[in-house]
C-alpha cells in the first residue's frame, strides 16, 4: 500500500510539474527574455572576440565571459515566472488545481530549474560555439580542460540564479522590487565588495546554491501561510 501511495504522489507531482512547464512555455515574456539573453550573449562574444587571445586561459575567459552579463536575463526569467502567477489572480486557479502549496511550489521550482538548465545550456553552448568559430585561428590554443568545467559551472550557476530570482519574486509578488534588488546586488554591490569589475567576476555555483536554497525555503514557508 505504501508503495502504491508513493507512486500516486510521484504521479501527481509529475503532472503538476508538467502543468508548470506548460505555463512557463506559454509565457510571451519567457520567449522575449530568452531571445534577448541569447542574442546579447552572442553580441558580447563577438565584441570580446575582436581581439584574438594569445593563450588558453585568455581564450577560456573570452568564451565564458558573456555569462557575467547573461545573469540579467536569467534573473528576469525567474522573477517573471514567479510573479506571473500573481498577475490577475492566476495563483488562485493554480491553488484550486493543486491545493498542497508546498508540493505546488516544489513542482513549479523543479519545472523552472529544468527549463533554466536547457536555456542556460543553449546560451552558454551557443556562445562557446560562436566564439570558437570566430576564433578559428586561435583554436589550437583552446584547452578543453579549462573550457568544459567553466562552461558547466556557468550553466549550473545561471540555472540556480533563476531559482533565486523566482524565490524573490514569490516573496515580493512584484517584478520590479525583486528584479531590481537582485540586479543591484549582482552588478553593483558584488563587484564593489570584490573590488573587481563585473566582467572579471567568475560565476560560482557552489557559492550561490546555499543562498538560493535559503530563499526558496523562505518563499515556500511564506506561501504556505499567506492567503494566496
Amino acid at each position: 500500500m505504501s508503495a502504491l501511495l508513493r507512486c500516486g504522489r510521484i504521479h501527481v507531482f509529475c503532472r503538476a510539474m508538467h502543468s508548470e512547464l506548460v505555463k512557463l512555455w506559454s509565457l510571451p515574456a519567457f520567449w522575449l527574455t530568452l531571445a534577448g539573453t541569447f542574442g546579447g550573449a552572442l553580441l558580447l562574444t563577438l565584441a570580446l572576440s575582436s581581439a584574438p587571445p594569445t593563450g588558453p586561459v585568455e581564450l577560456d575567459k573570452v568564451l565564458v565571459q558573456p555569462v557575467a552579463y547573461a545573469q540579467a536575463g536569467f534573473v528576469l526569467l525567474g522573477v517573471l515566472a514567479a510573479c506571473s502567477e500573481y498577475a490577475g489572480g492566476q495563483i488562485r486557479t493554480t491553488l484550486l488545481a493543486m491545493p498542497q502549496r508546498v508540493s505546488q511550489r516544489l513542482a513549479a521550482t523543479a519545472a523552472l530549474l529544468l527549463l533554466a538548465l536547457v536555456v542556460a545550456a543553449l546560451v552558454v553552448g551557443g556562445g562557446v560555439l560562436f566564439g570558437y568559430v570566430l576564433l578559428a585561428e586561435a583554436a589550437g590554443a583552446l584547452d578543453a580542460g579549462l573550457l568544459v568545467p567553466s562552461a558547466l559551472n556557468a550553466i549550473g550557476y545561471l540555472a540556480v540564479l533563476t531559482v533565486l530570482g523566482a524565490a524573490l519574486g514569490t516573496l515580493t509578488r512584484r517584478v520590479l522590487p525583486a528584479a531590481a534588488a537582485l540586479l543591484l546586488y549582482l552588478f553593483v554591490l558584488s563587484p564593489l565588495v570584490s573590488g573587481q569589475p563585473v566582467t572579471d567576476t567568475q560565476p560560482d555555483t557552489a557559492g550561490l546554491a546555499p543562498w538560493s536554497l535559503a530563499f526558496l525555503v523562505a518563499s515556500i514557508v511564506v506561501v504556505k501561510h499567506r492567503d494566496a
